[in-house]
């Protein structure tokens, strides 16, 4: 026994209907990434590039301490410094992106 589904005046494609627009459920995760980090605010996207490039140049700095701790060279200090602070601080900016996505996606 198959039901056949209703369709009531508010859903039919008539003169003031909305169905111009695909609802979110129709579209697939791959096209709602996409437009979703299409409306992204430029200074949303900046926050996470600069938490994605701190963190990887801290995590970089980290590496060149521990190689030159085992060809016995004498380490640079800034080499200290990216990975007390660096790391933190990517990891803080990273944080705040998905923070303030998450805050503009509930307010949308």
């Amino acid at each position: 026994m198959s039901t056949s589904p209703t369709v009531s005046a508010a859903d039919s494609n008539g003169p003031g209907s909305a169905a111009l627009s695909t609802p979110a459920s129709d579209r697939s995760p791959l096209q709602q990434t996409q437009r979703s980090a299409q409306e992204q605010s430029p200074a949303l996207r900046a926050l996470l590039y600069s938490g994605v490039a701190i963190t990887v140049l801290s995590g970089l700095g980290l590496a060149l301490l521990l190689v030159s701790y085992f060809i016995s060279l004498e380490p640079w200090p800034v080499f200290y410094w990216l990975g007390l602070f660096g790391l933190p601080l990517g990891f803080a900016l990273m944080l705040g992106y998905v923070v303030a996505a998450a805050i503009a996606r509930r307010r949308s």
